[in-house]
């Protein structure tokens, strides 16, 4: 047995009964632990049979697996055909050994790594990094297996009994401490190799999450803040948690993805990055929103004013009402032409220089704000003519 006290009572055990035997004539002993065992009858889990490896006793520590048993079976009818004549063919021991080695199916499990290796995302202040795995196998009739993993994401299992088998895993940090578990069923059968993918995802339990953000000052109102449980498998999301600035949140453990809206304004911000959720650890989430962050097209530009500097220039400027603009477009037109492009302008220019223009000329200018969301409204209208010298003579 696995267990030392229980391992050296039955030792005792089988003195006794290796004493009592021997006082019948007829009578003989046999010691499973010098099938099954090592080479000094102490306990082992595998055992090589054939070149191969053999789990001959079950995760319990005490009993034999149906390859234990046959190996003990093997051995015991070899003794009573000795002793007794038993009219049990060798070649019969021998088909049924056949049967059961040719029913052990292989399995290979691939652990896929956990969402937070691959996606950046605030983490908790506990030790993330895995150290091993436990894996663990429930398959037909109740055999089991068991084999631990020094932070290898695949490995092999075989000599296993045909049918379903359930495997879980139980990735561990340093300190011993479960950081993620998975779960998958998969078919074991004759032929190749059964390939069973174990997906990862954050302990059960719950943990806290503190938060604080800032805001450019364009932005009125106090946030309305969502976290949206994600699903780590499917990335799929839920039904979002409403929460509120500086607040702190007792959670159940998972990924979050983090927005905002500013409920005056109605102007949403962009998902910020996710945020991990474990058992027992406090995740910490302070950020500052910028205005790329806000997902909606710029407010218009104000208050445009146009003088003219020279016979073929003129001057522009203008309030900038926005804090999300990527650009400006600037337009012009004659009285009576088309509207054309003057000029595309970067973020928070508020004047521009408009020259090579005609002499003695009427311009009517306006401009909008840009960005990936979409164009502003269009500012107001103002109209000038480059007759700078005559009107400066006046």
């Amino acid at each position: 047995m696995r267990r030392k006290t229980y391992n050296d009572t039955m030792r005792k055990l089988n003195e006794l009964m290796r004493d009592v035997c021997e006082s019948f004539e007829n009578a003989a002993y046999l010691d499973t632990a010098e099938i099954v065992g090592d080479q000094d009858g102490r306990f082992i889990e595998y055992m090589q049979v054939k070149k191969r490896l053999v789990k001959v006793r079950t995760s319990d520590g005490i009993h034999l697996t149906d390859a234990g048993a046959w190996l003990a079976i093997d051995v015991i009818l070899r003794r009573i055909d000795g002793y007794l004549a038993f009219a049990l063919e060798e070649s019969e021991i021998a088909e049924q050994g056949k049967k059961l080695f040719a029913r052990s199916g292989v399995m290979k499990v691939k652990i896929l790594a956990p969402l937070r290796e691959a996606l950046p995302m605030a983490i908790p202040d506990i030790d993330m990094k895995i150290s091993r795995f436990d894996i663990y196998g429930l398959g037909p009739d109740y055999t089991t297996f068991y084999a631990m993993n020094y932070a290898r994401y695949e490995l092999v299992m075989d000599n296993l009994s045909f049918g379903t088998w359930t495997v879980k895993v139980n990735s561990k940090n340093s300190e011993g401490k479960i950081i993620d578990i998975g779960r998958a069923n998969i078919d074991v059968g004759p032929g190749k190799s059964a390939q069973v993918e174990v997906a990862l995802v954050p302990g059960s339990g719950q943990g806290r999450l503190l938060m604080s953000m800032a805001w450019p000052a364009g932005l009125v109102g106090e946030p309305e803040l969502t976290l949206t449980p994600l699903d780590p498998v499917t990335g799929q999301d839920a039904r979002p948690i409403i929460a509120a600035n500086g607040s702190e949140m007792r959670l159940p453990s998972g990924i979050y993805n983090f927005s905002a809206t500013f409920v005056a304004s109605s102007v949403p911000c962009s998902l910020l990055k996710p945020v991990l959720i474990m058992p027992g650890g406090i995740t910490r989430l302070a950020f500052e929103i910028g205005s790329s962050d806000v997902l909606t097209a710029p407010a218009a530009p104000a208050n445009l004013t146009i003088t003219a500097v020279s016979d073929d220039s003129v001057n522009l400027v203008w309030v900038d009402g926005s804090i999300n603009e990527q650009g400006f477009r600037l337009e012009r037109r004659t009285p009576e032409g088309a509207w054309e492009g003057a000029a595309d302008l970067e973020a928070d220019v508020t004047q521009y220089t408009d020259t090579g223009l005609d002499f003695d000329t009427g311009y009517v200018y306006r401009l909008e704000a840009y960005n990936a969301y979409g164009s502003s409204a269009y500012s107001n209208l103002d109209f000038t003519t480059t007759d700078f010298i005559r009107r400066a003579r006046e």
